[in-house]
């Protein structure tokens, strides 16, 4: 069958008309502007797009670019596997490649980077190794506010705060915790072993050899004959005001990220017929029964090596939106790669990773005793992962030749996140303020003194520095996910109309674009407010977390030094309250020095604060500077 014949094969197959009307239903349904997918099947392949690109006039293709978000990190951990592998790319030129070579995954972190890799932990900076830091069993919580370009360009400038963060949230190996940091660490020893930055590492070790000519690390890297081919990401909001932006319903462009150190964790654009190439080595890895080396199908990864990276490490337990089955069939994590639950059988077993960025969503599925794999990229974040992963799910349901009833039971064991039929149509709906809501309450007195006190800039070493300044509600526009329940938004408006408050800037640029606000607790009113005259007195407040869509805020570095508070607010952007987390902030005063706590690190963000034994700890302090 020559490969023409059999791409026609694979689109009757799986791209039929029935399959094509459904996905554009799912766009039209789940304002998703466009997306490409491919479908890999015993070596050969087919890729398509649906939608648009670029609103309004820009069709997505197989080859559109896509960010394709935490799909990167197989990549990265494949790259690392590479180096140890790769004697004609990498000869033993060094100590640390000869080490690594040696130890492979169990190489200590400590052993390749001896002077940057420092945890607050003792034990853990010294035992640490690869294989805990790419399946997220460090013990190290996850700090997503920290990183941006204020801290540096390079993976190492993560790696040199880490010392800086605190205690581990858990003893090393015993609990699994997301945490985009290790990846950067790991992109630190690929760049300390190889001489080479991580993503040139990735281009020689893998995407050349595979012909991935459209895949990039990092947007300045994409030719300018391939601009024309980059997705836009959207967010969708839907306003009743048509004064907030000269239209009812309408797509919000959403700015691409600057990633600076933690790019290794995110930051890969590619295209769909690229990421099929990279399926194709992988399943051809998995199949091989040359365990010694490679095949001139797949130039790049042994039998061995995808072992290596395919092999479970760690029970990860299930997001709450995951449906059922979680204690039979618990998802695994290896090396930048989930094992789904065992749904389809265990010779049937089903290796994945998501990726998502503000205005992008990319699911990747494998079936590697099939020989099969899919991956679907869309440019809307969370509406975008529902459509790409009902996707996906269909496909695989279509390769193994599912039932109707089976398929059913398949889709709602492997859903991660909600359903597509059960997901509420109120995504990032903006909710007019009532004429009562936007009557702010005049500030009392001993409010008024107790911002005066805490009004200034606050740095934190691992956090870098904030500006706390008086917050003007009215001016935001605010949306919420669909996710929370309309009467939990009107308990937050509530919350948010009554209380004084204060803003929390960031300032320098950070990769996620985030705002925060600390509300006076309602539940304290003035009694709760002390003008700080003891030795130690403390405030709490609650902490509002909003997520950014559209044009990004200047911060006072990119504004040229300008104070935060002079910036206007831009026209496009939305804010996106996605968090209220009561005791989530908290000021002490104490024998002439100010001090905030913040909840910011990525557990603590989602989970309610409290003033019992212990909160202090669970913050992240900044000393106010000025």
């Amino acid at each position: 069958m020559t490969s023409q014949t059999a791409t026609k094969s694979l689109g009757e197959k799986y791209l039929d008309a029935d399959f094509d009307a459904w996905v554009e239903g799912l766009l039209a349904k789940h304002r998703v502007p466009g997306l490409s997918l491919a479908v890999v099947d015993n070596g050969n392949s087919v890729a398509k797009g649906y939608g648009f690109a670029q609103l309004p006039k820009v069709a997505a293709d197989a080859d559109t670019l896509y960010h394709i978000g935490s799909t990167t990190k197989a990549m990265l951990a494949a790259g690392l596997g590479c180096a140890m592998d790769n004697d004609s790319e990498l000869k033993d030129g060094n100590d640390k490649l000869s080490l690594l070579r040696k130890t492979r995954w169990s190489t200590p972190i400590r052993s390749i980077l001896p002077e940057d890799f420092v945890l607050e932990d003792k034990h853990a900076t010294d035992a640490v190794t690869i294989e805990d830091a790419l399946s997220h069993r460090t013990g190290l919580a996850g700090a997503d506010i920290m990183y941006g370009d204020w801290m540096g360009q390079k993976p190492k400038a993560i790696v040199k705060v880490l010392r800086h963060l605190g205690p581990l949230a858990a003893p090393i190996r015993t609990a699994w915790q997301y945490n985009n940091l290790m990846y950067s660490t790991v992109a630190d020893v690929l760049e300390t072993v190889t001489k080479w930055e991580w993503g040139s590492a990735l281009r020689r070790l893998i995407w050349d050899p595979l012909g991935m000519k459209h895949t990039y690390w990092h947007l300045d890297e994409v030719p300018s004959d391939q601009k024309d081919h980059l997705a836009q990401g959207y967010f969708w909001t839907e306003s009743s005001n048509s004064k907030a932006n000269d239209a009812a319903q309408h797509f919000v462009p959403e700015p691409y990220l600057e990633f600076a150190g933690i790019a290794p964790a995110g930051s890969v654009i590619s295209s769909a017929n690229d990421v099929a190439e990279w399926i194709k080595a992988l399943l051809s890895a998995a199949k091989s029964p040359d365990e010694k080396g490679t095949t001139q199908a797949n130039p790049v990864m042994s039998n061995k090596l995808f072992a290596e990276l395919t092999t479970p490490r760690m029970i990860a337990p299930q997001p709450p939106a995951a449906v059922q089955n979680t204690q039979t069939h618990p998802r695994l994590y290896s090396l930048g790669w989930f094992h789904m639950p065992s749904v389809a059988g265990i010779s049937h077993p089903i290796v994945a990773h998501a990726g998502g960025l503000n205005g992008f969503g990319t699911q990747m599925y494998l079936l590697p005793n099939d020989g099969f794999g899919c991956v679907v990229m869309c440019n809307t974040l969370m509406s975008g992962h529902r459509v790409a992963e009902s996707i996906v799910l269909e496909l695989m349901a279509r390769k193994l030749g599912l039932s109707a009833e089976v398929k059913e039971e398949f889709r709602k064991t492997l859903t991660v996140i909600p359903p597509l039929d059960e997901a509420k149509q109120e995504d990032g709906t903006l909710e007019e303020a009532s004429s009562e809501a936007k009557k702010e309450p005049s500030p009392s007195e001993a409010w008024l003194q107790f911002t005066g006190q805490v009004v200034g800039t606050y740095s934190n070493p691992a956090y870098g520095k904030y500006a706390v300044q008086s917050h003007e509600p009215g001016a935001e526009r605010i949306t919420y996910d669909s996710a929370l329940p309309r009467d939990k938004r009107k308990e937050r408006d509530g919350l948010r109309s009554n209380a004084n408050s204060l803003s929390f800037i960031p300032l320098g640029h950070r990769t996620w674009n985030n705002r925060f606000i600390l509300h006076s607790r309602a539940a304290d009113a003035e009694s709760s407010i002390k003008a700080g005259n003891a030795d130690s007195t403390t405030k709490f407040l609650d902490l509002e977390y909003f997520m950014m869509h559209g044009s990004p805020l200047e911060t006072a570095a990119q504004a040229g030094g300008k104070q935060a508070s002079d910036d206007p607010m831009p026209s496009l952007s939305v804010w996106e309250s996605a968090r209220w987390c009561p005791y989530g902030g908290a000021v002490k005063f104490e024998k002439g020095s100010t001090r905030l706590g913040v909840r910011l690190g990525t557990m603590q963000l989602h989970t309610d604060g409290k003033d019992t034994d212990g909160w202090e700890k669970e913050m992240v302090w900044f000393e106010k500077t000025g």
